[in-house]
């Protein structure tokens, strides 16, 4: 039979190794597995916001209804605008394609001119131009643009 003390050495030992098993169990292997996991998520990039500069200048003396639409809230119509007409809005990154057009809405005078420009995040990416008719009306037909 073995001593008393020596059996209450070897449970000591058991009951050491036990919650030691449950630290690394319960602590450790946990932490490792988080650690590891979030090391290879990267993060989803973001796009960047669209930023879009809307210009129309000339010499037409006359006034126009402006179009324009980013295919998220829907057309925007301004009524008798004179040149120069600048425009600036942001777009979120799910809009993907704009379009504005514009005709005059008082007569200018025959022969007098207009340029449309679109600009994105500071570059020009469309433009168009129109002359004024022998009875002083302009029609810039719609610009359309893909992000």
């Amino acid at each position: 039979m073995q001593p008393f003390s020596k059996i209450a050495c070897q449970l000591n030992y058991t009951n050491q190794n036990t919650n030691m098993r449950k630290i690394i169990l319960s602590v450790i292997i946990p932490t490792v597995f988080v650690d590891v996991l979030f090391s290879c998520i990267k993060p989803v990039p973001t796009e960047p916001l669209k930023r879009v500069r809307y210009e129309m200048t000339g010499t037409f003396t006359g006034k126009f209804k402006i179009i324009y639409n980013e295919n998220v809230n829907g057309i925007t119509e301004r009524n008798n605008d004179s040149l120069p007409w600048i425009k600036e809005l942001t777009y979120q990154p799910n809009v993907i394609k704009i379009d504005i057009g514009a005709q005059s809405s008082i007569a200018g005078l025959p022969g007098q001119n207009v340029a449309l420009k679109i600009f994105v995040n500071g570059a020009e990416v469309k433009s168009s131009s129109a002359t004024a008719s022998s009875t002083g009306e302009i029609t810039l037909p719609k610009l359309l643009y893909n992000f």
